[in-house]
């Protein structure tokens, strides 16, 4: 049974399950909705006959991540999704496959948990706090459009609200002046945070300004005493393991066409 819920439900052996099965989507989950609440789309939560099975969060924006036990059922999962509508959908790794949403495309990307002590800052270089549109223009020089125009003031704001009340942080790394990359802990759960929107511009890139800064926040949430995770394009792997990183698991985002 999937049924809507007005807030996030509190039982901690479900919630430790889920950081255990899927972290990455778990956190997204608890920082999202923790922090916006009503101003998202929706919040769903799958129920078997052993209790709550799977949480489904639909932002502003049409995009749901799901973050599932691997004894949710499939079947009626993707049968929801079909009705509900989406514009994207970030799964656990092996869940595209299980539910066989037609009408996708599908990316993959790894998740990577830091494993490091430290981490060296180069001299002349420090790290700083950006704005949540600094950070979007470093996003946008970096990899071109990654949301609709329209769709940019409504980030703007939602990324902004999640740092004033202490889920996510958005920082720079600088050489005088100069912004030489960006980066954010995109989503800061109950016991371990997302690093996100990695970015150096393409002038600026093959220096490791990206990876030094990735690293550097990932000891700041280390220190707290949460989990560091990444995710990345499969192509990026090596770059990052170079910092401390290492695989701990995929992801899986549909696009609906």
């Amino acid at each position: 049974m999937i049924r809507w819920l007005e807030e996030l439900p509190q039982q901690e052996d479900f919630w430790s399950e889920l950081e255990k099965a899927c972290p990455a989507e778990a956190a997204m989950i608890w920082a999202e909705q923790a922090v916006l609440g009503y101003g998202n789309a929706g919040l769903w939560m799958q129920e078997g006959e052993n209790g709550p099975e799977g949480i489904l969060l639909r932002n502003t924006m049409g995009g749901v991540t799901a973050a599932l036990l691997p004894t949710a059922d499939a079947r009626e999962l993707s049968q929801f999704l079909q009705v509900a509508g989406f514009a994207s959908i970030t799964l656990p790794n092996g869940w595209a496959e299980r539910l066989n949403l037609p009408n996708t495309t599908q990316q993959e990307y790894l998740l990577m948990e830091w494993c490091e002590k430290l981490a060296a800052l180069p001299y002349g270089y420090f790290p700083k706090e950006i704005t949540p549109r600094r950070l979007m223009e470093n996003t946008l020089a970096a990899f071109g459009p990654v949301v609709g125009e329209a769709d940019q003031q409504e980030w703007e704001w939602a990324f902004g609200l999640r740092i004033r009340r202490g889920k996510a942080l958005a920082m720079g790394l600088f050489q005088r002046e100069e912004l030489l990359a960006a980066a954010a802990v995109s989503h800061i759960g109950r016991t371990g945070a997302l690093i996100g929107f990695v970015g150096t511009p393409p002038e600026k890139r093959g220096n490791g300004y990206g990876k030094t800064l990735a690293s550097l926040m990932a000891a700041q949430i280390a220190e707290k005493g949460q989990k560091a995770m990444l995710c990345c394009r499969p192509q990026l792997e090596e770059l990052y393991r170079t910092v401390g990183f290492a695989v701990v698991g995929r992801q899986t985002v549909l696009q609906a066409i």
